[in-house]
């Protein structure tokens, strides 16, 4: 697996799952539309919270199908979203466009990945704390 996928990890103390809240709080801020929140609340509980330790690798390998019938949206909407997210630096897409996403894991570790990556996100923390911060003011 190469370094370029792997993260610094998420600010001290901070869940994946509050970082999630922070993602939400400041949606505006950061130009997410309410699509791209359900993606990532998906994309997130597809995760372990392992996953956000720096120097780990945080992807998932779940097919277009099944994010859409738990974001409750579109398949079509999902790529789009997807799309999108990849093009403003948000997601890394390491799974070619018309290849089956998969990945592995040893001893909780993603040793193995063809998805989408969230180190961008994560990268970017601090980036969404200030906007959440805004986004309360």
């Amino acid at each position: 697996m190469t370094q370029d996928l792997v993260h610094n990890g998420l600010p001290n103390g901070l869940t994946r799952w509050q970082f999630f809240g922070l993602i939400q709080t400041a949606r505006r801020q950061l130009g997410f539309s309410k699509g791209a929140i359900s993606y990532l609340k998906v994309a997130l509980s597809h995760t372990m919270d392992e996953d956000y330790l720096s120097g780990r690798i945080c992807s998932f390998w779940t097919s277009v199908t099944k994010i859409a019938t738990r974001a409750e949206i579109d398949r079509r909407q999902v790529t789009r979203i997807e799309a999108e997210l990849i093009n403003k630096s948000w997601l890394v897409k390491t799974a070619s466009d018309h290849s089956t996403r998969c990945g592995s894991r040893r001893n909780g570790r993603i040793c193995q990945e063809f998805g989408i990556n969230l180190a961008p996100l994560i990268e970017r923390a601090a980036e969404i704390q200030a906007a959440a911060r805004k986004a309360t003011f």
